[in-house]
């Protein structure tokens, strides 16, 4: 049975309230494993390890873990990701070298007979223990370890470390949709570390800010040979980049042989240069197109700072971008062809109880100022309240509604449509119970906090002083337009939360017991915890005006009913 914290708007017109809680599984950026995610298409993984003694593992969500074969293909759904990582930590290890001339040979290998790309994240350390050990790598290590993986896009993190010779040696050799380098963090280097680390990447529009260090014999040699789509000038302008570093026998040499820049052969150190190149896309979309739209996708330069603005339609809200950042608007530094995603979400949900189908409408939590200074005396102290997410009706609880649930209907004006009168408190508690048990789900009366700061607006208010407009008349059915009869639901305008009739028609029960108002600051109130009377909101079809603000309180005692109450 689902249970949903918060609920209902049930009055005597029936409203529910629901505040939903989602655990978020998250991976720890820091040692995270391994990963690689298939984008839009399923794709094929295959790793082939060979004299690598400690076991290596498996994993499609992160945390259940299975011992990996090598040579077992494994195939990684649309958007599904695939985890990989020892078993235990190793203190020391074997190289994990892509060259099938070294004993130890093993690599990654992956296919999609469908135009699938794969990104891989995490750190690529994670096969040397799940806490990604801060071992001093052996020579060869990761060695043409992707090499010509043509649909790879991006690269996993590199370790700290101290580096053997020939680490990372062709490491994403003619791995030609690779689009951005890894960051190479401060570490001391070896003979021919780098070499040829991205040969014929040709997709390659960014350049690596390379790690104030004393360099090795050959360790930038021939690094970014062929990658055509890199340009790095003599001259500006453009995104500046220099190696600042002592240089050693053919450490740069040729190292941006074979680029689409001015510099295109061998750089030097303590040199300034100018990497422009072209236009990358910022692509964006949504989950769904009915639920908003987002602004700020195109073509940028490098480093260009681009605003990303998620703007979900009515009775919709943003929720975060699809790598899980939450900003919004959000400033991104384009320095690759990005694709993000808006996740939008329904502030509502619909529920179909016995073939009545009703709507509840999320309330974002936040703070407000309770009472009034204007109205009547117990509207007084004004005081501050914190609330929390939760859902209301969007209308009363109609008769349709109440009947299918309760199997009567006590109402005077009878109409499928029409909100459900003449109902006490304890009569309400006992449909909350029985719709409780129907849904599976668990509603409750609102308190009435969370009636008045729903009725206001939440946090779209507009400060009106009925629930949706200065005018009285174009919100609420009250004595003077109505002669004292109930109307049916939503035939009024609804307030800046979509709800309906929050003002006039029938008055509507709250959680609490009434009693005079603090006037220190509440976080989530939940009224007295002695007293005979429960709290009624909202006014009625034979009120006047004055008893329609979203600040007015009425009252009775559980088993009373009024003429117009739900």
């Amino acid at each position: 049975m689902k249970t949903y914290p918060s609920i209902t708007r049930l009055i005597i017109t029936i409203i529910m309230w629901l505040a939903i809680i989602m655990p978020v599984s998250t991976i720890s950026a820091d040692n995270s494993p391994l990963c690689f995610t298939a984008k839009n298409k399923s794709v094929t993984v295959r790793f082939e390890i060979k004299n690598v003694t400690h076991t290596i593992q498996y994993s499609t969500n992160g945390s259940s873990w299975s011992n990996y074969t090598s040579n077992t293909s494994l195939t990684i759904g649309a958007n599904q990701k695939i985890y990989f990582r020892a078993a235990t930590n190793q203190a020391t290890a074997k190289s994990f070298c892509g060259n099938s001339n070294v004993a130890n040979y093993s690599r990654f290998y992956f296919t999609s007979s469908n135009g699938g790309k794969v990104e891989a994240s995490g750190n690529i350390m994670s096969l040397y223990g799940p806490d990604c050990p801060d071992l001093q790598l052996p020579a060869y290590a990761f060695q043409c370890m992707f090499w010509n993986c043509s649909i790879l896009t991006t690269a996993p993190s590199l370790p700290s470390t101290k580096l053997g010779n020939y680490c990372y040696n062709s490491m994403f050799y003619n791995c030609t949709s690779l689009l951005s380098p890894p960051l190479l963090p401060a570490t001391t280097l070896a003979d021919c570390c780098y070499y040829q680390m991205f040969y014929g990447c040709t997709s390659l529009k960014s350049i690596i800010d390379l790690p104030a260090t004393t360099l090795k014999t050959c360790c930038y040699y021939l690094m970014f040979y062929n990658c055509t789509s890199l340009k790095v000038n003599k001259t500006g302008p453009g995104r500046q980049w220099r190696i600042s570093a002592t240089s050693a026998q053919k450490a740069l040499t040729n190292m941006l042989y074979g680029t689409g820049g001015t510099m295109n052969t061998t750089p030097s150190v303590n040199t300034t240069y100018y990497v422009t190149t072209g236009n990358y896309n910022l692509t964006v979309s949504t989950n769904d197109a009915t639920m908003g739209i987002v602004t700020g996708g195109g073509q940028y330069n490098y480093g260009s700072t681009a605003t990303l603005t998620a703007t979900p339609n009515p009775h919709y809200h943003f929720v975060q971008w699809s790598d899980g950042n939450t900003e919004n608007p959000r400033q991104i530094v384009v320095t690759q062809d990005t694709s993000l995603t808006a996740i939008f979400d329904s502030d509502t949900i619909t529920q179909d109880t016995n073939k009545v189908i009703f709507k509840m409408i999320k309330v974002n939590g936040g703070t407000f100022q309770m009472g009034s200074t204007t109205g009547e005396n117990d509207e007084q102290p004004v005081h501050g309240v914190t609330l929390s997410d939760y859902y209301i009706g969007e209308t009363e609880v109609t008769q349709s509604l109440w009947e299918r649930v309760m199997g009567n209907n006590p109402s005077d004006s009878i109409n499928d449509n029409y909100p459900v009168q003449e109902v006490n408190w304890n009569d309400c508690q006992t449909f909350i119970s029985k719709l409780n048990y129907l849904t599976g789900m668990t509603f409750a009366l609102p308190t009435e906090a969370q009636w008045e700061f729903a009725a206001r607006g939440g946090n779209k208010s507009k400060n009106y002083v009925y629930s949706g407009s200065n005018a009285v008349d174009s919100v609420a059915w009250y004595i003077s337009n109505c002669s004292g009869h109930i109307r049916t639901v939503k035939t009024k305008q609804a307030n800046e939360l979509g709800l309906y009739n929050m003002s006039g028609n029938v008055w509507e029960w709250c959680q609490d017991l009434y009693g005079p108002y603090l006037s220190s600051y509440q976080s989530n109130p939940s009224g007295l915890s002695d007293g005979s009377e429960r709290v009624l909101r909202g006014g009625g079809c034979s009120g006047t005006s004055n008893t329609l603000t979203s600040t007015y309180r009425f009252k009775l005692l559980l088993s009373a009913k009024h003429e117009n109450s739900v």
